[in-house]
């Protein structure tokens, strides 16, 4: 503990901190009093702050002065700054310092007896190393007196609290331990996680390590949850809490950073974590501030240092920290190149950076390959675009250990050295500058010649140095050039980022972020913001990747949709719909199964499926390739995350298509469903409606032959002219939907959308004119509001007025009207689940152009284009009463 000294040097710098008050009587300024703080808080009056042009360094200094010079006064003067500093708000020890400066010895004891404030006793005790018992039981004689006449406040314990806080002032380390030992902990007792400064002052006077490790124990043992979760607003334990019980509250203090959404906050929090810490049980927090949080470019600095702790480290890594250890161990050995770590995962890293730092130098044999020169020629000869977004001059230093840029020349792989990658990661960012997303000559040059898993290497690496750097603003190029070089992995790791951004108070990144993931240029990019357009808990991020496939369908001349039915991603299955995935001696296929999800079967010497389906692949054995099963383990956990998310966005489309009655033409619909490898399995359980161009109509389904058949098995061949769509359950008669049932279940096929066993509806009876009858009459709450309608196509308004949302709308393009759904109180814009229980005011049917921008404020007293309901299409009723039956299941009774 601090002695006196200590707290001369805490007095001598919490005094720069102190405001004053002219001191009328004595005709000069003089700190102020708590009591004058809170008053002239209250009161809105500003205080002179006194030596607050000192920065820290300074202020230290002349503490250090204080200190050394027992005869050193305060440093006088005044400042004419105004505003004063809110020191109630500071740690322990700086409050308690304030406190003794401004009011006294005798002052501070009485506040702590008084509020009986175990978590101040520490910071006291260190302050003020002479307390005697008779001043601290007198404060305590006073504070019980109180009580007697007052009562005692809620939530203390008479007995218990008085004598805890005298332990910790007074006690012997042995007779506070008996103390301890008898005091309630965990959810429900004294000492518990919820109140750590209580916790810590109890660690305070126990007599060892072992002592306080038995109390934090305890404590997890008899409460909900460890000490490890804490919430986003957390404070960072200190040093002194890290210093008593050491890795846990170590594990905690790391939680505590990896929880912050803010980078800034996250690395001044990581900075001082870092500067308590260098022992060897800091390591597994270490590695994961790294992979886990916005401050990993503070842990990796901290490993870097301690590279021998690192080396000697065996403990767990779980995926999220292996994947991270690449562009750590590659500055490492660029510090050290004998680094020789024990653990077998830190070993094949170490062993694949070193593989990967041996490849040849493009061009090293003095033979620059031509497709360079030129690509290099035409990059210097291409105009560059304007942009607000800048382009850094000088790399960061964190971009030295990204992984190097892999290309294939002819039969041989290459690595672009320091020069040549600095040109690539210019040519990425410069793409960047153009609203094309078109990539620049030399990066599209290079791309063209990498492959996936080297694409994805690289993107990743500079996804994740800029957001272990905080995102910094100035960096936001090298990000949006991360996409120019990524590929599929890139994309998986990228998109639930974008999609949890807008939640942490970071939109204009995750509109980056979209841009990044366009920039890729693969179909599983153009999937993945097909997907946010068409379901996001964020409005601005949503309306922004409509924008976005909006912007690229135009640049190719097509519709939205006909753009999304063009980049549905194949994962890499042929054209029978599977992909073979290789161990050496055991290979296996994997399909997308009627459920939507992966099947993998092992394949026999014959090459056919044997024994059960799984839903992954099993565990390699002693005979398999340890290389090659690794390496497909990753590329199956790739697949496998593509499939389900194709499965997913692709059944939200089908089931749009339905509702809003799109419609193909036979040629589109051959080329982008009937043969896709993807959709062809996920479509075979649903009854389209084939209608050639003289009107005839026929109902069909996909078959894994690539034929349309009927459900009397009759292959059938659209003619030229024809059109295809999902077939609606009004349009369908019921013995064709008893016929086609069992066709279906004959072939064991489940459909993924709600199709012949659809509930329809009917005008509400003696319906008339624009306003449908029978709405729901309860109130629903806002997620649940927003989910339902969103998941059937429906579209949150347009935020108006302090950010409030008044409707929801639905485009019916195919039947020339839109559906407005008109809702109070509202919905706040970026806070939806905050938003209180809604009701359903009206749902008016209008013309398709009044819903095609987006629907703010509702008025109909002018000009009303609203349109008579008997007029409406029996599937759209249908559809619009089935949405507001979904929505009154999930009332508030």
């Amino acid at each position: 503990m601090p002695g006196e000294l200590a707290a001369r040097w805490w007095r001598a710098y919490m005094r720069e901190h102190v405001p004053e008050v002219w001191d009328e009587a004595a005709e000069r300024w003089r700190p102020v009093t708590s009591a004058e703080w809170q008053e002239a808080r209250a009161a809105g009056r500003k205080l002179k702050e006194y030596g607050g042009h000192l920065d820290l360094r300074q202020r230290r200094a002349r503490a250090a002065e204080v200190v050394h010079d027992a005869s050193a006064a305060l440093p006088p003067g005044l400042t004419d700054l105004t505003g004063g500093v809110q020191f109630c708000n500071l740690d322990d020890v700086s409050e308690v310092a304030v406190d003794l400066v401004t009011d006294g010895r005798a002052a501070m004891l009485e506040r702590v007896a008084s509020r009986v404030a175990l978590g101040w006793a520490p910071a006291l005790r260190a302050l003020v190393p002479d307390l005697t018992a008779t001043e601290v039981d007198a404060a305590l004689d006073r504070t019980r007196a109180r009580w007697a006449e007052e009562g005692t406040p809620r939530f203390i314990d008479p007995d218990l609290q008085p004598a805890l806080l005298r332990s910790v002032l007074l006690a012997s380390p042995e007779e506070h331990a008996d103390l301890v030992a008898g005091t309630t902990v965990g959810s429900d007792g004294y000492l518990s996680f919820a109140h750590l400064s209580r916790l810590v002052a109890a660690a305070v006077r126990l007599p060892d390590a072992e002592a306080r490790r038995a109390l934090w124990d305890r404590v997890e043992a008899a409460s909900d949850t460890d000490g490890r979760q804490v919430a986003d607003t957390a404070p960072l334990p200190s040093a002194l809490a890290i210093g008593l019980f050491g890795v846990p509250m170590f594990e905690r203090a790391v939680a505590v950073v990896c929880g912050k959404n803010r980078a800034g906050e996250a690395v001044a929090f990581a900075q001082r974590l870092a500067a308590r810490v260098d022992g060897p049980g800091a390591v597994p927090g270490m590695l994961r501030l790294l992979a886990r949080s916005k401050a990993g470019t503070v842990a990796r600095d901290w490993l870097v240092a301690h590279r021998g702790l690192l080396a000697a480290y065996e403990g767990p890594l779980d995926r999220t920290e292996r994947e991270a250890l690449g562009g750590l161990v590659r500055e490492v050995l660029v510090i050290d190149p004998g680094f020789a770590p024990r653990h077998p995962a830190m070993v094949a890293v170490t062993e694949e950076v070193q593989r990967l730092a041996a490849l040849p130098e493009l061009g090293a044999d003095g033979a620059v390959p031509t497709w360079w020169t030129e690509a290099v020629a035409a990059e210097e000869a291409a105009e560059v675009v304007p942009s607000k977004i800048k382009v850094p001059k000088k790399l960061p230093a964190w971009t030295g250990a990204l992984p190097p840029l892999r290309v294939t020349d002819g039969e041989v792989e290459a690595r672009l050295d320091a020069a040549a990658t600095a040109a690539v990661l210019g040519s990425a960012m410069r793409s960047a500058l153009d609203p094309t997303l078109a990539p620049r000559p030399l990066v599209a040059a290079v791309r063209e010649r990498m492959g996936s898993a080297a694409r994805d290497a690289v993107g990743s690496g500079l996804l994740r140095g800029f957001l272990g750097n905080g995102g910094a603003s100035g960096e936001r190029a090298l990000f949006l050039a991360s996409g120019f070089l990524g590929a599929e992995g890139y994309v998986a790791e990228l998109t639930p980022l974008v999609r949890a951004w807008p939640g942490e108070s970071q939109h204009q990144r995750a509109v980056l972020g979209l841009d990044a993931l366009a920039a890729t240029g693969t179909n599983a990019a153009m999937q993945a913001i097909s997907g946010i357009a068409g379901k996001s808990k964020f409005k601005g991020v949503q309306k922004a990747a409509n924008e976005s496939l909006q912007r690229l369908a135009a640049l190719q001349g097509l519709t939205v949709d006909e753009f999304e039915d063009r980049v549905v991603p194949d994962a890499g299955l042929d054209e029978r719909g599977v992909r073979v995935l290789d161990y050496g001696p055991r290979q296996f296929r994997v399909g997308l199964g009627a459920d939507g999800k992966p099947v993998v079967h092992a394949l026999g010497d014959d090459g056919r499926p044997t024994g059960k389906p799984r839903t992954s692949l099993p565990a390699p054995n002693s005979k398999d390739d340890a290389e090659k099963a690794a390496g497909t383990k990753k590329e199956f956990t790739v697949l496998r995350k593509q499939l389900t998310d194709v499965a997913s966005i692709q059944t939200t489309r089908l089931e749009r298509a339905m509702v809003t009655g799109r419609v193909w033409s036979a040629g589109d619909h051959a080329a982008y469903v009937l043969r896709h490898p993807v959709l062809n399995s996920l479509v075979r359980p649903l009854v389209w409606r084939l209608t050639e161009a003289d009107g005839t109509e026929r109902l069909v389904r996909v078959t894994e032959d690539r034929e349309y058949v009927t459900v009397e098995e009759d292959p059938v061949e659209p003619g030229a002219g024809a059109t295809i769509a999902l077939a609606h359950p009004l349009t369908i008669d019921e013995a064709d939907k008893d016929a086609w049932r069992a066709h279906l279940l004959d072939y064991e096929l489940t459909s993924p959308v709600e199709q012949l066993d659809r509930a329809v509806f009917g005008l509400p009876e003696g319906q008339s004119g624009p306003s449908l009858a029978g709405l729901p009459a309860g109130r629903i709450g806002p997620g649940s509001l927003s989910s339902t309608l969103e998941r059937a196509g429906w579209r949150r308004g347009e935020p108006q007025d302090a950010g409030v949302i008044h409707a929801f709308s639905l485009a019916l393009p195919t039947h020339g009207v839109g559906v407005v759904l008109e809702i109070s109180d509202g919905l706040w814009a970026g806070m939806l689940h905050e938003s209180g229980p809604q009701k359903l005011d009206a749902a008016s049917l209008v013309p398709l152009s009044y819903v095609e921008g987006g629907v703010g404020y509702v008025w109909w007293d002018r000009e009303d284009p609203r349109l008579d309901w008997t007029t409406a299409d029996p599937v759209v009723v249908s559809e619009v009463r089935r949405a507001l039956a979904a929505l009154e299941a999930r009332m508030e009774a």
